[in-house]
């Protein structure tokens, strides 16, 4: 008993770090979101020992077996986790204005449409790059306060 309390605090310790939430477990492994949660926040007062084997197992065991082959994304800080989920959602983004300028090359006398669309997506880059220099301020006053 003692060996899997050990493996759900390096557990928890883990995905805290890395901002793993039960919903990004939810994905790979066959528990729910829910039950995952209540395992992470503690709130599942006598998780099953098979349900931590298996957590732990698919984010510390090196096996071409598991799951998933690649480890899970690493941030120093949550800070970090968000900052990277909105460079991904602007690459995203991006990728549709590219489909709308490809579009526009083929329609050009959609032009203002178009081109009405393309900004929309632009906005949404401005924001989320705000977001990302706030995130960012964010996340270096938190290192300065808990070095």
């Amino acid at each position: 008993m003692g060996k899997d309390k050990t493996m759900l605090e390096q557990i928890k310790e883990f995905c805290t770090k890395n901002g793993i939430t039960g919903y990004e477990l939810a994905k790979h492994l066959p528990l729910s979101q829910v039950a995952l949660q209540g395992i992470l926040s503690g709130t599942t007062e006598r998780p099953r020992i098979k349900n931590i084997k298996m957590i732990y197992d698919f984010l510390f065991k090196k096996d071409e077996n598991n799951f998933v082959n690649e480890a899970p994304a690493i941030h120093e800080t949550g800070h970090d986790k968000k900052i990277a989920e909105a460079e991904e959602k602007i690459e995203k983004i991006m990728e549709k204005i590219s489909i709308w300028e490809e579009k526009l090359k083929k329609y050009p006398d959609k032009r203002a449409k178009y081109e009405g669309i393309i900004q929309a997506y632009e906005d949404q880059i401005l924001i989320i790059n705000n977001y990302i220099t706030s995130a960012l301020e964010a996340r270096d006053d938190f290192k300065k306060h808990n070095k």
